[in-house]
C-alpha cells in the first residue's frame, strides 16, 4: 500500500507528463501506433502498455530536448525544469551522496562524478532515470523488449545519442523469460535484437549495427567491484558510462543494494537508466516514476485477477451441516472450494467458446496458512501439526477414491454449492 507521500510523489511527475499530448510531440519521437502496439505474430500491447512507452517518449523528448549537450548539461537542464514545474528538490535526496554518511559508496563514486566543497556528490549527477512502476502479470518484458527497439529507433533519428544497451535482471529465470519474448519478437521486427553475453563486451566502445540491436545481458547481482569465476567488476565494463541500461527487478536479491545500485548509475552516466519493477520502495525510484501501474492501479483499472477472499462469501463462512468427525468438517470445507473452483472453471471454457478473443483470465485458488512447518520434534508432532499439514490430509482424503464417507461429503458439497450459484448475491460476487 502506497503511502500519502509516495502517491503526491508519483503524481507529481505524471502530472507534467499527462498534461503533454503525445500527437503534439516533435516528428521524431512519435511512432505510429501500430508500430509500437505490435509484438509478434501472436501478441499485442494492451493499452496501457502502450501508454507506458508514450509517457516515456514524453520524458525522454524533455531530457534530450538538446540531445547534444554533454550528460552533465543535460541533468542541470531536468533539474529546472522539475523545479519550475513544482516538483521539489526533497524528492530526490536519497539520490545525494555525502562522505560522512555514505562513506563506502562515496569512495566509489569520487572517480566518476564532481564533488563539492563539502564532500557531497549531488542529487543532480543522477537525474538521467526514469522508473516503470507495474504490477506483476502485466506485461513487463514485452514493454521492456519494444523499449530496445524505440531506442534504437531514436538513434537512427539522431534524436538521442548512440550508445549500448544493457538489460539486466537478478534471477536466471527471468533471463531466459527475456530470451523467450526477444525471440518471440524477432519473429516479426525487420530489425532483429541480438543477444550477448556482458562478458563478451570487454572495455571497448559499444557499436550498434544498422539492421540489428546487440542487447548485452546479465545477472544484475553479479556486477560487482570484483572480479570472479561469474563476477565481473564494472571497471571493465563501465563503457564510458555510455550505456543505457535496463533493469528489471535489480534492486532485489541484492545483499549491498545502494552500492549495486550505485554501479548501475555509474555505467549509465552519460546516458540513461531505466528502471522497472512491481515492487518499488526507494524513494528516489518512486519519485522518477513515469508510469504507474502498480497492482491496485492494475486491478482497479479492471486488468489482473479479482481477489475475493472465500470467508466473504455468504455461505463459506460456516456450515450448517452436522458432522461427528471434526477432520469431515474441514473436508467438506475444501471440497467446497474446490467445487466453486471447478465450476468457475467450467465457465471460463463457456466464454472461451462463446469468443475466444475475451481476455477472461483463468480461476485460481490460492490457500494461505499460518504455520507451513510442524511446530515441535518428533515426539510431539502428532500432536501439533503445522496449518498446512491439515489442509493437506484432507486433500489426500479427497484423492482417494475408495473412501466412501468423502464420496458422501463430495455429494453434499456439489449440492450447496449450486444452491449458493443459484442465489443472485454469490454470483454478483465471484463472476
Amino acid at each position: 500500500m502506497k503511502t500519502k507521500t509516495e502517491k503526491k510523489r508519483i503524481e507529481e511527475i505524471n502530472k507534467i507528463l499527462d498534461n503533454i499530448s503525445y500527437d503534439d510531440l516533435p516528428g521524431e519521437w512519435q511512432f505510429e501506433e501500430s508500430e509500437i502496439k505490435k509484438f509478434s505474430n501472436e501478441k499485442t500491447l494492451f493499452d496501457y502498455q502502450i501508454k507506458s512507452l508514450e509517457n516515456l517518449l514524453k520524458f525522454l523528448s524533455i531530457y534530450y530536448k538538446n540531445y547534444n549537450d554533454d550528460a552533465n548539461k543535460l541533468k542541470e537542464q531536468l533539474k529546472e525544469y522539475y523545479l519550475e514545474n513544482s516538483i521539489k528538490e526533497e524528492y530526490f535526496e536519497e539520490l545525494e551522496i555525502n562522505k560522512e554518511r555514505k562513506p563506502e559508496l562515496f569512495e566509489i563514486a569520487k572517480w566518476y562524478y564532481p564533488i563539492s566543497q563539502d564532500d557531497k556528490i549531488s542529487y543532480v549527477n543522477f537525474l538521467n532515470r526514469c522508473s516503470f512502476w507495474m504490477a506483476t502479470g502485466s506485461g513487463k518484458t514485452l514493454v521492456i523488449v519494444k523499449l530496445i527497439y524505440i531506442l534504437k529507433k531514436l538513434m537512427d533519428r539522431q534524436t538521442i545519442p548512440k550508445g549500448g544497451i544493457l538489460f539486466l535482471t537478478y534471477r536466471d529465470d527471468l533471463l531466459k523469460s527475456f530470451e523467450k519474448y526477444v525471440n518471440e519478437f524477432n519473429e516479426n521486427s525487420e530489425i532483429k535484437i541480438t543477444l550477448k553475453s556482458l562478458k563478451e563486451a570487454g572495455n571497448q566502445q559499444i557499436l550498434l549495427e544498422e539492421k540489428s540491436i546487440v542487447i548485452y545481458y546479465y545477472k544484475s547481482t553479479n556486477i560487482v567491484n570484483e572480479t570472479g569465476k561469474v563476477l565481473l567488476d564494472f571497471k571493465r565494463y563501465e563503457n564510458n558510462g555510455e550505456w543505457y541500461i535496463i533493469l528489471d527487478e535489480a534492486h532485489k536479491g541484492e545483499k549491498e543494494k545502494s552500492k549495486s545500485q550505485l554501479i548501475y548509475s555509474i555505467m549509465s552516466r552519460n546516458r540513461f537508466l531505466f528502471n522497472f519493477s512491481a515492487t518499488f520502495t526507494d524513494p528516489s525510484d518512486i519519485a522518477t516514476t513515469v508510469y504507474n501501474i502498480s497492482f491496485p492501479e492494475y486491478i482497479k483499472r479492471g486488468y489482473g485477477k479479482i481477489i475475493i477472499p472465500i470467508d466473504t462469501i455468504e455461505g463459506f463462512k460456516k456450515t450448517d451441516k452436522e458432522f461427528e468427525n471434526k477432520e469431515h468438517i474441514r473436508e467438506f470445507n475444501i471440497l467446497k472450494n474446490l467445487v466453486l473452483l471447478s465450476a468457475l472453471k467450467e465457465a471460463l471454457k463457456l466464454v472461451r467458446s462463446e469468443n475466444s478473443s475475451l481476455q477472461y483470465h483463468n480461476p485460481l485458488m490460492v490457500l494461505y496458512t499460518n504455520t507451513v512447518s510442524l511446530a515441535g520434534n518428533k515426539e510431539n508432532e502428532q500432536k501439533i501439526r503445522s496449518d498446512l499439514y491439515n489442509v493437506f490430509v484432507p486433500l489426500a482424503n479427497i484423492a482417494n477414491p475408495g473412501n466412501s464417507e468423502v464420496k458422501k461429503l463430495f455429494e453434499l458439497a456439489k449440492e450447496e454449492v449450486e444452491k449458493l450459484l443459484k442465489e443472485n448475491e454469490i454470483r454478483k460476487q465471484i463472476i
